[in-house]
């Protein structure tokens, strides 16, 4: 009965908690949220864009050398398919999400727009899709 009587308590305060304390408390914590975010961007300008001034040795590019007889686009394609396919597999996923959700987004049935209806198409008959009409010579239009 105590534990019934403690929910019921509780119950109580969370249906008398205004609800500008629950707004309140909310854009708290998006602006916590954003802070955080403007942070890590921060952080990470500062590292792209001034990090390479205080290496002591100058920046080079690494790897293996390749065969002249390689072009640049071969070379690109093995790289892309070998060491970085992870990530471009799922860099391709991602522009795919986006795009269904950008065309989920921007599909809306409009109300007066006439739809395509395939079965409609499908079930009519030359009898109801041509009218022959009978045009008088040179009366004109």
């Amino acid at each position: 009965t105590q534990s019934s009587s403690h929910s019921a308590d509780q119950d109580d305060r969370l249906q008398t908690q205004p609800f500008a304390v629950v707004v309140v408390a909310f854009v708290v914590v998006v602006v916590a949220a954003v802070v955080v975010v403007a942070a890590v961007v921060v952080v990470e300008l500062v590292m792209t864009m001034g990090g390479w001034l205080h290496l002591a040795r100058p920046l080079v590019a690494g790897g293996v050398p390749i065969s002249p007889d390689v072009s640049n686009t071969q070379a690109l394609g093995m790289v892309l398919y070998t060491r970085y396919f992870y990530l471009f597999q799922g860099a391709g996923f991602v522009l795919l999400t986006a795009m269904v959700g950008a065309i989920t987004l921007t599909l809306r049935h409009k109300p007066g727009v006439k739809r395509q209806s395939i079965d409609e198409q499908n079930a009519r008959t030359r009898a109801g899709a041509v009218e022959v009409v009978k045009v008088r010579s040179r009366a004109g239009v």
